[in-house]
């Protein structure tokens, strides 16, 4: 008794993605206060002449806050497809990642004030997981009839090492 072929179709396609992203945000404030007159006087033979008093004046120290966050992301996946006959199949994509993640400020007092540095590091490592039941029907290498159904997404991160790093004023406390 012969046995009936079965057709299995294979698909494996490797891909290495990298991203990265980021940004920086500058703020400088001076304040200047006081109060300021102008006017003018008038003397005998000399005639008008302008005076201005600006006694009052305080001008304070410039304050300069810069702000910023970046991350990078790396992840190395595979997209495997396994078909019967090339009609019905299953097809998957897992990409296990690591993810690198940064943000931090720093605000100082100009002139002479003491710099007060804060921010945090991340190293995290994933996987992500899609995949879709597929089904086509095909009549002399004509699509009849073609259609996927995607299954629930898959996302795990987990922590590998993190750290932070306090201001100088905070760590005397």
């Amino acid at each position: 008794m012969a046995g009936l072929p079965v057709v299995v179709n294979l698909g494996l396609t490797c891909y290495l993605e990298i991203g990265a992203d980021g940004q920086v945000h500058v703020e400088a404030e001076q304040e200047i206060t006081g109060t300021w007159s102008v006017r003018s006087d008038y003397t005998g033979g000399r005639g008008w002449s302008p005076v201005t008093d600006a006694a009052d004046t305080k001008v304070s120290p410039v304050h300069v806050r810069v702000t910023g966050k970046a991350a990078v992301r790396a992840a190395l996946g595979a997209e495997v497809s396994v078909g019967l006959y090339d009609t019905v199949g299953v097809e998957a994509t897992v990409a296990p990642y690591l993810r690198a993640q940064a943000d931090g400020e720093l605000a100082v007092d100009l002139p002479g004030g003491k710099p007060q540095v804060k921010g945090g590091w991340a190293l995290l490592g994933g996987v992500d997981l899609n995949g879709a039941l597929t089904a086509h029907l095909k009549i002399f290498g004509t699509p009849i009839i073609e259609g996927k159904l995607p299954l629930p997404p898959f996302h795990r991160e987990w922590p590998l090492l993190t750290g932070s790093l306090p201001s100088p004023a905070a760590s005397k406390s």
